[in-house]
């Protein structure tokens, strides 16, 4: 199994990318660390980042599903308003990144009394795909975890004509 699994040149120290060649398309796995929200340096530190994962998607779009992972340390669903909330959410919407349907709303990052869902597993669609071949349905997991962040959920990613 291990040779359907090669690392990509691109990102840096907070974005790593991995191709799995699967039979019909190859998928680009990214795994992602972006900069705590806090100062308007911080803010600079995004959207640098947030570049970077663009050149990813630039690159990757049009031959490969996407998949996107990890601790964006922004959300969704945060119930006040933050800057880098509205960074993310807007850089989803205009690469059209997505949330699969039936992902779980669920705080995936605990610290004290500050509790807030910012670690996520996103897709895109392989560019100009009449027919989306990827199916990706979200599971619950229970288990135990050390770490302040946690995804309460395994993905299950089967894509079409693939196995």
């Amino acid at each position: 199994m291990s040779t359907m699994f090669s690392q990509l040149p691109d990102g840096d120290n907070r974005i790593q990318a991995i191709e799995i060649s699967t039979t019909k398309d190859p998928i680009c796995l990214i795994n992602v660390y972006l900069p705590s929200r806090g100062t308007d340096k911080g803010h600079d530190a995004y959207r640098a980042a947030l570049d970077i994962l663009k050149e990813l998607l630039l690159k990757y779009q049009r031959t490969h599903s996407i998949i996107i992972a990890g601790d964006f340390n922004a959300s969704f669903h945060r119930q006040y308003k933050d800057t880098q909330d509205e960074l993310f959410k807007n850089f989803c919407k205009e690469n059209q990144i997505e949330l699969p349907s039936n992902y779980p709303i669920d705080h995936t990052y605990h610290q004290g009394d500050s509790k807030s869902q910012i670690d996520y597993i996103l897709t895109k669609s392989r560019e100009n795909d009449d027919e989306s071949t990827e199916y990706m349905q979200v599971k619950i997991r229970k288990g135990h975890n050390t770490s302040d962040h946690y995804l309460n959920f395994l993905l299950d990613t089967e894509l079409k004509n693939n196995y």
